[in-house]
């Protein structure tokens, strides 16, 4: 009776070829795959049900496809000790819908298998269909670099940060980095670390530059020169780019705060004060809202940074200047006896 509710809510397929329609009805196909398995115990009706609903959607999954079927279907005949059609479930998923978790599930079987020349194969399509993919990138370097294959994972990290579309360029750059430090190179991270600093002037990068000098050069005055540099490039450039004046404060606020660290050569307070008089002062300004005419509609008000040579600056570090005059004398008139 209750395969017979099952196969009645199957006969009514969707009248729409749209994914949220199907989604709900590939759900009862799960179920009842799931049922014929593990409560009647009968693998065969699981496996035919799953190959069904595989060819039940439509325009052979061009349009949409569901990633969580196709594993299920590959892993029941795992279960079934049909390795082959197992494969071929996986093979025909990378040919009609290739999905991120069928090419991580895939891979995984063949690992699991020991098949390494297999599991290279399926790491270099993965690469192949969706160059973007920095996970893709990422699985496959980490593949070599498991088997002990460090000039292959390092050709693969190469093809991979070259890619011109790739989704989160930042993390694969930071993967071959860390590589590169795993291996000792450390003049090649720091090559690295140069050429994304081409790709971008983002606060993040100069950090992370100046976090590795102080750690691997070992001295404060290695890393310090980063940050000066880096102050000095965003200087130049921080009104030409999106959020250029909140890069520039973030360095200052990371140098500021890695000068104030007892650590490496200690704290050299006249280096200290010379960070801290470069920090600028958050305003607050409105910046207005436009409609499609170019209209002002609104205004909305958003963080903004001055620096000391920004003109309106000028009248606030001429009052500092003297409160820090009159400090000075104060001490000295203090400190001089009678």
């Amino acid at each position: 009776r209750i395969r017979e509710l099952f196969c009645r809510c199957l006969e009514n397929t969707p009248p729409r070829p749209l994914k949220r329609d199907w989604k709900r009805f590939i759900y009862i196909w799960l179920d009842y795959c799931t049922w014929e398995e593990l409560v009647v115990g009968d693998k065969d009706r699981a496996s035919a049900g799953y190959r069904k609903c595989l060819n039940s959607i439509p325009n052979r999954h061009r349009h949409f496809s569901f990633s969580k079927i196709w594993i299920m279907a590959a892993n029941l005949e795992i279960r079934r000790k049909n390795l082959g059609a197992a494969r071929k479930i996986f093979g025909q998923a990378l040919g009609m819908a290739p999905r991120q978790k069928i090419f991580r599930s895939y891979l995984d079987l063949e690992l699991a298998l020991g098949q390494i020349e297999r599991a290279r194969k399926i790491a270099r399509r993965w690469v192949e269909v969706d160059p973007s993919s920095v996970v893709g990138w990422q699985e496959y370097t980490k593949l070599e670099i498991s088997l002990g294959e460090v000039d292959r994972a390092r050709g693969i990290f190469e093809l991979g940060v070259a890619q011109s579309e790739l989704d989160l360029p930042e993390i694969l750059w930071r993967s071959f980095i860390e590589f590169e430090v795993a291996q000792g190179e450390l003049e090649r991270a720091r090559v690295l670390y140069r050429q994304l600093l081409e790709r971008s002037q983002s606060a993040a990068i100069w950090i992370a530059l100046a976090k590795f000098e102080a750690e691997f050069a070992n001295t404060k005055e290695t890393a310090r020169a980063i940050y000066r540099e880096a102050d000095r490039t965003l200087a130049l450039h921080m009104d030409e780019q999106e959020h250029g004046r909140a890069n520039r404060y973030n360095i200052l606020r990371a140098w500021l705060e890695f000068e104030n660290a007892d650590i490496l050569d200690g704290v050299d307070s006249k280096v200290v004060n010379e960070v801290r008089e470069k920090q600028p002062r958050k305003v607050s300004r409105e910046r207005p809202l436009r409609d499609s005419a170019g209209q002002i509609i609104n205004y909305e008000e958003q963080v903004d940074y001055v620096f000391e040579e920004d003109p309106e600056a000028k009248p606030h570090l001429k009052l500092l200047k003297v409160a820090n005059e009159w400090k000075r004398r104060q001490a000295l008139s203090i400190n001089q006896p009678g």
